[in-house]
């Protein structure tokens, strides 16, 4: 079993949420008893959570038994009424380096968009005092790194992803994890909302190769009302094997290809969905390519198309649609990330 340092002491059956300062704020489960911050007895009666839910539509769930080797809480967030908001909290993981292999969310299934983790530097702990909750200035000021890509839905709210078998990130000591989350609320009322993240690990010594992820995606792009199709490139600057790759397009998605190309030119379609359908928003198809994987080198190009059926007579923007790819990238240690409008 593996262990993240969260304020906990060295004997958790005798600790108590809220027994020391800040710990009814601090997104962990510090009695180890499943519940934390104000959703605890032990802090009913703190000043952080007397009349904190005020006004607001508690919408926070139990997500039932914990899985896995590491599970990330995140604190409690309001959610103002018609606000699309995301939230980060930060951790520092503590244990012996492992590789992670499987990772599941927890979120709200009306109101969560995604929660997922990134990680900064390996073996870097950063300092985010004063950063909060803010995304953004995390975002600007940290490297960050993604770990897992989850494309496949247990159920509504409850999302997964799985390293191959055999591979796994390397997720060192001393590494900052960053939870984001990420919500809209298309209702009348503030939301208080939570989310969960489950991590599974394995020894090093039990995976054959270290894998990443890999990112490729647009977010500058105006879609016109009817069928409207969009391409971008993205080119390598290192190799890797693609293990496999995926596509992520929202309700008004109507086809998606991704294609290879050589430097000579040459083109080797590697992914191509042409009926995209209203369930591929939470769990959309994967192209694998394992055992052996797809080369992909130095100064090849990702070159990703999307189209889209705009029946609601106006123009659609990002976030509301999205052209994005993801999938595995192995042997790597740090994944390959690129957006084409170039933030």
């Amino acid at each position: 079993m593996f262990w993240l340092l969260l304020a906990c002491g060295d004997d958790p059956d005798v600790l108590l949420e809220g027994d020391d300062p800040a710990e009814c704020t601090d997104g962990a489960d510090n009695d180890a008893d499943g519940l934390y911050d104000c959703n605890d007895e032990g802090c009913a009666n703190s000043a952080d959570c007397v009349g904190a839910t005020d006004g607001l539509r508690d919408i926070t769930l139990d997500y039932g038994p914990l899985e896995g080797d590491l599970n990330l809480f995140s604190p409690l967030y309001t959610i103002p009424p018609y606000t699309d908001i995301e939230h980060c909290y930060f951790v520092t993981y503590t244990g012996p380096d492992v590789a992670f292999t499987k990772g599941i969310s927890y979120q709200h299934p009306d109101f969560g968009h995604h929660a997922v983790i990134q990680v900064g530097d390996p073996g870097v702990t950063y300092d985010m005092t004063g950063i909060g909750s803010d995304c953004y200035k995390a975002m600007v000021d940290f490297q960050w790194h993604p770990i897992i890509e989850l494309v496949g839905a247990v159920q509504e709210g409850i999302g997964y992803g799985d390293y191959p078998e055999g591979m796994g990130y390397h997720l060192r000591s001393g590494t900052t994890i960053m939870l984001q989350s990420h919500h809209l609320n298309s209702s009348d009322e503030p939301l208080l909302v939570n989310d969960r993240f489950d991590m599974h690990f394995e020894d090093l010594d039990e995976v054959d190769y270290v894998a990443a992820p890999i990112e490729v995606g647009d977010d500058y792009f105006e879609i016109t009302p009817g069928v409207f199709e969009h391409s971008f490139e993205c080119q390598v600057d290192v190799a890797f094997n693609l293990a496999w790759i995926s596509g992520h397009m929202h309700e008004w998605g109507k086809y998606q290809y991704i294609d290879l190309i050589k430097p000579s030119g040459e083109s080797t379609r590697i992914y191509e969905v042409e009926n995209w359908l209203d369930e591929y928003y939470f769990a959309s198809p994967i192209a694998d390519f394992l055992p052996q994987g797809v080369a992909v080198d130095v100064g090849d190009k990702i070159r990703v198309t999307c189209a889209w059926d705009n029946d609601t007579g106006e123009t659609i923007y990002w976030p509301d649609e999205m052209c994005y790819s993801m999938g595995i990238i192995f042997p790597h240690s740090l994944g390959f990330v690129c957006n084409a409008n170039g933030d």
